[in-house]
């Protein structure tokens, strides 16, 4: 009797084991839940990449609206920068045109040096050796005429650089001040 108790209990726990797996969900189910996963996972993705098409969408027509907020209300702004821009470009030319005369100037200055350094040493030679006195000939005067006037060359032309640089900068910054105000104001007129 103790062994039909035992086979009774095992059928009982048998049963009671294939009714919970029933009431679990099935692998079919299972599939159909992974399935509407999947699909909403496609579907999310979808809609990512149509938030993304239209982001691309008004941004294009953001830079449609930028360009006739420019040709319209912005116009003065624009034409602002545009001038400072063509003004700062002939400002640049003019830096590079005088930069080559104070380097050409540099360049004469340090040949001219060079001449007299040597011009002075000859003369020193020849005043150790004849004692006569130190009189400076026409060739050593001419070449500090040169430098002299190749210095002050250099030195005009150097000023004039440096204003022009800071004209530059200066021009340079009233640019972004407009930018940012185009900018601002668009964002206005935009909203």
């Amino acid at each position: 009797m103790t062994m039909m108790l035992e086979l009774q209990l095992a059928m009982k726990m048998i049963a009671t084991v294939l009714a919970l797996a029933k009431q679990r969900k099935t692998p079919r189910h299972s599939m159909k839940r992974r399935r509407r996963k999947a699909r909403r996972l496609k579907m999310t993705t979808a809609l990512k990449r149509e938030r993304q098409r239209v982001a691309r969408r008004l941004e294009n027509n953001k830079q449609e609206a930028f360009k006739d907020f420019k040709e319209g209300e912005g116009k003065n702004i624009e034409d602002g920068i545009k001038t400072n821009r063509t003004e700062l470009r002939n400002k640049k030319i003019e830096m590079e045109r005088l930069k080559e005369i104070c380097n050409g100037a540099k360049k004469e200055i340090d040949t001219l040096k060079l001449k007299l350094d040597e011009k002075n040493e000859d003369r020193q030679k020849s005043l150790e050796l004849d004692q006569e006195e130190d009189v400076i000939d026409e060739e050593e005067y001419s070449l500090l005429k040169k430098l002299k006037d190749q210095k002050k060359l250099y030195r005009e032309n150097f000023d004039k650089f440096k204003a022009l640089k800071s004209d530059c900068l200066y021009i340079q910054t009233c640019i972004d001040q407009l930018k940012e105000q185009l900018i601002f104001k668009f964002e206005v007129w935009y909203d």
